[in-house]
């Protein structure tokens, strides 16, 4: 009973762990790593597009009338890789050029209905896609999961346009 006592007053707890926030950075970039190069795979297979057209019809699905700069500083990329998305977005037809109302200078970037045809199968297999990967997840954890990502979203987005 003695030997008891004294453990029980000698007992010190763990010490609390730090918590490694490398390790969070580098769990994000290997997941965000796979889960790109699986939508790589399966963008063109669902819909015929690849990740980055992908990309572009959904910016150009939120916003009407955009200019190539534009639709090029909301990707957070050069104008002459936008360019580039655009000719074979054009080419397969899924978004137009029209001329600006104000300025005939300026070129209009549209989506056409054949471009929101594979918008919408790419957005089918994500959910797919997601589902797989959220499997055995539970619905508060995913909950708590997207309102860190969001917070993280946010303070990168702030990050990134004081560079």
């Amino acid at each position: 009973m003695v030997d008891m006592v004294n453990d029980l007053v000698n007992f010190a707890p763990a010490k609390k762990q730090e918590l490694d926030k490398t390790a969070i950075g580098a769990k994000l970039a290997e997941t965000l790593k796979i889960y790109g190069k699986k939508l790589s795979i399966e963008f063109p297979r669902a819909a015929g597009v690849t990740l980055e057209q992908f990309m572009l019809l959904s910016v150009l699905d939120k916003n009407a009338d955009l200019i190539q700069q534009k639709l090029a500083d909301l990707m957070k990329r050069d104008k002459s890789g936008v360019l580039r998305l655009v000719n074979a977005l054009e080419k397969k037809q899924m978004v137009i050029r029209t001329p600006d109302k104000n300025d005939r200078r300026k070129k209009n970037l549209e989506l056409t209905g054949k471009g929101r045809e594979a918008l919408n199968k790419c957005f089918e297999r994500e959910a797919e896609i997601i589902g797989e990967i959220l499997e055995g997840v539970d619905d508060r954890s995913v909950a708590v999961f997207s309102e860190v990502l969001s917070k993280i979203q946010a303070n990168s987005n702030e990050w990134f346009a004081s560079c």
